[in-house]
């Protein structure tokens, strides 16, 4: 039900943002449930509409454990948010204007996004300081996925005609193409919880590689003419999310399988057919979030939406009223196009 109390100075997007986080976070969490932090850290993108200034929201009530910290951004006004692990949102000062793409948040409160004007990949602390440009110059950098402890950072690079999965040190700086094909297009990598694994696509199949690029393995589909959008692993690694559809006339699907590829099934119809975005597997609440399409105002603009991955209805986490441009993990995640 949603909360209608309303404090001073409160917008209907602050209210209907505050009944979901009720809903999310009031819950009591168990130290079993909780792994410290998600999927591929403390902090896996997650996006809340929400006004271009802080909305400076109250957390409704503590959170008995850690849970994770969320970054996500609005493209339509370029601000940058995280969601703290209180559940107050506000803007993050500090990025470079023209942000494509953002990252999950590290134990060590950090995060990457990229540039799109300057098509550079940068790393920055969640308090706004610390804002440091890590890759540029040679290509154009999205899609940036970090380590729980910080220390790595994998990102797709267009360059030189087709793009590949990089891994950077954010210490020494060094920078390794992990995939360096030469003529296929690697995209959207997103690094396991434990640092071991990243799962990455080709030409709209599921692949999965060791952290050192060793080990390249098609996962999904192996047979049939189903196409994936976007993968993520389970927090505890055994699992991946996936957004697909079965043919290109059908309706997306959001489903579960094995992270060797095995017992793929759906557990959710998206609304949209002719593009996808983003899916992200939160510990915290055993929530997975996806970006898909509601109908507000006559539009159809792009929201996040989360769900348990049982399975049952997905809730509107954002609800978002700004025209076709929208709330993204990754921009160029959601242009899929068919």
């Amino acid at each position: 039900m949603r909360d209608t109390t309303k404090t001073a100075g409160e917008t209907m997007a602050d209210r209907d943002f505050r009944t979901v986080r009720k809903q999310i976070f009031a819950k009591p969490i168990t130290k079993k449930t909780v792994l410290f932090f998600c999927l591929f850290l403390p902090g896996v993108i997650f996006f809340v509409g929400c006004s271009k200034s802080s909305p400076n929201i109250t957390p409704i009530a503590p959170v008995p454990l850690t849970v994770e910290k969320f970054v996500y951004f609005d493209a339509s006004i370029n601000n940058v948010y995280i969601v703290d692990s209180n559940g107050e949102s506000k803007a993050i000062v500090g990025y470079v204007d023209s942000v494509r793409s953002v990252s999950n948040v590290s134990e060590n409160n950090k995060f990457a996004y990229t540039s799109n004007t300057y098509n550079a990949l940068y790393l920055e602390n969640t308090d706004g300081t610390g804002n440091t440009r890590i890759v540029y110059g040679t290509g154009t950098c999205l899609s940036p996925s970090i380590t729980r402890d910080g220390s790595r950072v994998a990102y797709k690079k267009y360059y030189g005609g087709n793009s590949d999965i990089y891994l950077i040190d954010t210490t020494t700086l060094q920078e390794n193409n992990l995939t360096n094909t030469g003529t296929l297009d690697e995209n959207f990598p997103i690094i396991s919880g434990d640092a071991s694994k990243i799962v990455y696509l080709i030409d709209k199949s599921i692949y999965s590689m060791n952290i050192d690029g060793s080990n390249q393995l098609k996962l999904w589909p192996l047979t049939g003419t189903d196409l994936a959008a976007s993968a993520c692993w389970s927090p505890d690694g055994s699992k991946i999310a996936f957004i697909y559809k079965e043919s290109a006339t059908d309706l997306f699907k959001l489903g579960i399988m094995n992270s060797n590829g095995t017992g793929a099934a759906p557990i959710y119809t998206l609304t949209w057919s002719s593009s996808a975005g983003g899916v992200r597997w939160l510990a915290g609440p055993n929530l997975i979030i996806f970006e898909d399409h509601s109908l507000v105002s006559g539009n159809f603009n792009p929201d996040i939406f989360g769900i348990s991955p049982s399975g049952g209805s997905a809730t509107n986490l954002t609800n978002y009223d700004g025209g076709s441009s929208g709330l993204y993990f990754d921009e160029y995640v959601y242009v899929f196009n068919i």
